[in-house]
């Protein structure tokens, strides 16, 4: 690791850098080792031209030595900041300082690592220049952080990316400016009660200007904790049509038991459209033949569409979803009862798609891919 530290310190021209910090051990490199830290940031701050750095540990080994990130402090010319999975590498200290060292950065990334409190947010209010933030995965800011500690960063005035975890019932709503938006509840939490989630939701329909949009609730692991309520199905999609602006939108359930949208929700999707790119993943019977075809029938403009683990219970819908002549990408595994349904006449159906690229459905027996994709090749040649 220090020859490729070594070299990379050398190369002082580089204005982009993507590091991936291995697992790191003695000089026998047996199995059985202890993994070391490595003072990696320290050896890049002669790299001066640097306007993107991205540092990430794809070991769970792999790891810095304490206090070797603000030696980034000195890399003051950087505008796009990636520090994912470093653990201890990047707490609140380092956060801090980096915030008010780098103020010309437009990208922030600290994903995965030990923030533990909202401190560092104040500091990240400053960076005037910033369009792009990125928390989650830190478990100690995302179980404090609220809607008024969220309110510091509407100074930052030039923003259109939020990334953060929303267990906490966080909102946007006062940072209009938005284009791009992801919220959700991080892996190994609760789920949220009803009333941190229709606080969510309120934010994210005043933020009218969005265009891409993402929301996850991740599924319930392990017993409740104390005071958490039982998941409620919620019309969340209601809440939605307002956001006129949007293009692309993805809701993604990972809750197994019972359906998190409220049925019929997924109707009021079909006001949306503008809409080019649709996932609705994990939303059970809430996403069923009515609403499938309904969606298909009204967002005319869509060229994907993502109907993965549903309540398809027949092949009924793709007649609707053919009409869909912009489509390049469809996706349509995990609804056993489509599943079951599906055989190749059936799936000849789809192609009337003329400009689809990609098909991902079910493996079935007496169903061939080829067969169906050589068809959509001789029709499209066909075409003037």
């Amino acid at each position: 690791m220090g020859a490729i530290l070594a070299g990379v310190a050398a190369a002082t021209g580089l204005t982009a850098l993507h590091l991936d910090i291995p697992e790191v051990v003695g000089q026998g490199g047996n199995a059985g080792e202890v993994a070391l830290s490595v003072a990696a940031c320290a050896r890049l701050t002669g790299l001066s031209r640097l306007q993107g750095l991205s540092i990430v540990c794809n070991d769970m080994y792999g790891k810095l030595e304490a206090g070797d990130t603000l030696a980034l402090t000195a890399l003051t010319g950087l505008r796009s900041l990636a520090l994912d999975v470093l653990d201890s590498a990047v707490g609140e200290l380092e956060a801090t300082a980096l915030a008010c060292n780098l103020t010309q950065l437009r990208h922030l990334d600290l994903s995965n690592n030990q923030l533990g409190s909202i401190a560092c947010l104040a500091a990240i209010a400053k960076l005037t220049q910033l369009t792009e933030l990125v928390l989650v995965g830190n478990i100690g800011l995302n179980d404090r952080l609220t809607q008024r500690s969220l309110m510091v960063l509407t100074t930052l005035t030039r923003l259109q990316k939020l990334d953060v975890a929303g267990s906490s019932g966080v909102t946007a709503r006062d940072l209009e400016q938005l284009r791009e938006l992801s919220v959700g509840v991080p892996p190994l939490s609760f789920s949220p009660s009803r009333l941190q989630m229709e606080a969510m939701l309120a934010g994210i329909a005043g933020s009218t200007g969005l265009t891409q949009l993402s929301l996850t609730v991740q599924e319930v692991t392990g017993e409740p904790w104390i005071g958490a309520e039982e998941p409620e199905p919620i019309a969340a999609c209601a809440r939605l049509t307002g956001l006129l602006h949007l293009t692309e939108l993805h809701i993604v359930c990972g809750n197994e038991g019972d359906p998190w949208l409220e049925a019929g929700d997924a109707l009021a999707l079909t006001a949306l459209t503008g809409l080019t790119s649709l996932i609705l993943d994990g939303l059970h019977s809430a996403v069923g033949e009515l609403e499938a075809t309904a969606l298909a029938c009204n967002l005319t403009q869509l060229r994907h569409l993502d109907l993965t683990d549903n309540q398809l219970v027949s092949i009924g819908c793709l007649a609707a979803i053919a009409k869909l002549t912009q489509l390049t990408e469809l996706v349509l595994v995990g609804n056993n009862g489509l599943n079951n349904r599906l055989t190749q006449r059936s799936l000849m159906v789809l192609t009337a798609l003329s400009r689809l690229q990609k098909l991902t459905v079910p493996e079935i027996y007496d169903v061939s891919l080829d067969q169906f994709w050589a068809a959509l090749r001789g029709q499209q040649r066909q075409q003037p």
